[in-house]
């Protein structure tokens, strides 16, 4: 193992780097040296994402700063501009698309553009790529983010989007057990596994192709929570009479 990667390693197993992750600032995504892949945690704004995805080049490590960008899982490509964090008057600064890296002190691709300047911000001797990570994170909860057209797969590589999956299971559940009855409140714990499964779902003016759990009701307010193993066609009579929706 070369040094650069071997250092790189040594510096994400250590307690300073596990604590942002407990922290849930960051999170390790993939290693494959050079290339490392994190997860940063934003400021959370109105429908904003989750989570960004950032795509660093950690060649040279720690004797070179590492360089990195926002990176879309969905098209495995630098994040679409319009997606990126913006302000009130347009995308902020260090994730501007004037190059292929972070418009800041710390990335090595752009420290150029302030010789003899900020070297509070700047990479050094004394640096790790936690400091690279807080630097970003602070970024992203700068007091002029305030949109992001982000979508919550983008910050998920192709292979991961399973996890995407599990995470959104996971909160539409939770959504559904706190508006449940006492009744079905003992099926809310397997609910969000079930929910993972891929569905078919195709829905007619008079009929619908599901699979997964389907919630029923009729006219007098009766609900039934059912779990549809196959891909099942439901025949509606008319929209009056007892429904059954696929929950999403």
């Amino acid at each position: 193992m070369a040094p650069d990667e071997e250092q790189l390693r040594a510096d994400l197993a250590s307690c300073r780097f596990k604590v942002g992750e407990l922290k849930q600032k960051w999170k390790l995504v993939q290693l494959d040296f050079p290339t490392v892949h994190f997860r940063i945690r934003p400021a959370r704004i109105q429908d904003g994402p989750e989570w960004f995805l950032l795509r660093t080049d950690c060649s040279g490590y720690p004797g070179q700063a590492p360089t990195g960008q926002l990176w879309s899982g969905i098209t495995n490509a630098a994040l679409p501009v319009e997606e990126r964090p913006h302000g009130r008057n347009g995308v902020l600064i260090a994730f501007s698309p004037w190059n292929a890296c972070l418009y800041h002190p710390v990335d090595r691709m752009a420290r150029g553009h302030w010789p003899n300047q900020h070297a509070e911000l700047a990479w050094g001797p004394n640096k790790d790529i936690t400091f690279f990570l807080e630097t970003v994170y602070g970024l992203l909860h700068d007091p002029q983010y305030i949109v992001s057209k982000a979508k919550t797969a983008a910050a998920f590589l192709p292979g991961e989007a399973f996890c995407a999956v599990v995470a959104a299971a996971k909160s539409k559940a939770a959504a559904f057990c706190s508006a449940s009855s006492a009744a079905n409140t003992a099926l809310c714990a397997p609910f969000w596994l079930t929910t993972m499964l891929i569905r078919t779902h195709y829905r007619a003016q008079s009929s619908s192709m599901v699979r997964g759990w389907t919630l029923s009701g009729n006219a007098a307010g009766t609900k039934v929570l059912k779990w549809w193993p196959t891909c099942t066609h439901i025949r509606r009579a008319s929209a009056k009479a007892a429904s059954i929706e696929p929950i999403p």
